[in-house]
């Protein structure tokens, strides 16, 4: 069995909402490159961890090397350069494929957003149909340190004040999909929150309900700016989850 380096951490990680955690510990296989180890993370000391980091998995790269081997390495920021510079980095020692993994929340703790007005009843009104609708919306990616790309999503139609709240957190949306500059072939999965809720259907035995998921993708990339979303999503979920942006082959896009 391969030993485990322990000993480095992150000084402080910033979360996709702006969240500061001091002393966040990584740990690493034997085979990781002592170079990528030395340059990305500090020295572990003996401050205290609460393990804050439990309430979320951290945003990473997840690198394949040329000798096979899959590592992953956390990200203390979503800054673009520090990005960048781990890419880079990692390239340098030897990694052939990079993904970029989102953090990733299954709960992000309602005090996160103070005067929210989350649900607190079931849906009644939600289709056995799913017709959907493809949308186009601006978006700023992590992956780029100013402007916006034009990415697509498709949102169910009904209920309507669910494809509301599911449309809120998006700029400059048009239901029309496509468009020119696209860029999906990018690779990117964009950042979103998780509505999660309850519904009931009539001619179910009484108290039955089933379990509504959907997804409210947020175009805009500040951490405040993330937490002021959640005003147009919060009436139509009971709570939600959280998923960074990820990025397939990130390795293609930092030369």
């Amino acid at each position: 069995m391969a030993s485990v380096n322990f000993q480095r951490m992150i000084g402080t990680y910033t979360d996709d909402f702006g969240n500061t955690y001091p002393n966040v510990n990584v740990k690493f296989g034997a085979n990781v490159p002592a170079a990528v180890i030395q340059q990305l993370y500090a020295t572990r000391t003996a401050e205290v961890n609460c393990g804050a980091v439990k309430l979320f998995s951290p945003r990473s790269l997840v690198a394949i090397f040329q000798n096979g081997t899959t590592h992953k390495f956390p990200l203390a920021t979503r800054n673009t350069a520090d990005i960048e510079e781990a890419v880079i980095l990692l390239k340098d020692n030897n990694a052939a494929c990079i993904d970029l993994e989102g953090e990733s929340w299954s709960l992000v703790p309602s005090t996160f957003f103070s005067g929210a007005n989350f649900r607190s009843t079931p849906w009644t009104d939600i289709p056995d149909a799913k017709v959907q609708q493809s949308v186009a919306f601006d978006y700023t990616p992590d992956i780029q340190a100013s402007g916006t790309i034009r990415l697509t999503t498709t949102i169910e139609t009904n209920p309507t004040a669910l494809n509301a709240c599911q449309k809120s957190g998006l700029t400059s949306p048009e239901v029309i999909g496509g468009g020119i500059c696209s860029g999906r072939s990018l690779g990117i999965t964009p950042r979103r929150f998780k509505i999660q809720a309850l519904s009931t259907r009539s001619g179910d035995p009484a108290g039955t309900e089933r379990r509504v998921a959907r997804q409210a993708i947020i175009s805009v990339k500040g951490g405040s700016e993330i937490k002021g979303k959640i005003t147009g999503i919060a009436p139509c979920a009971y709570c939600v989850g959280y998923e960074g942006e990820s990025v397939k082959n990130v390795h293609l896009l930092f030369n």
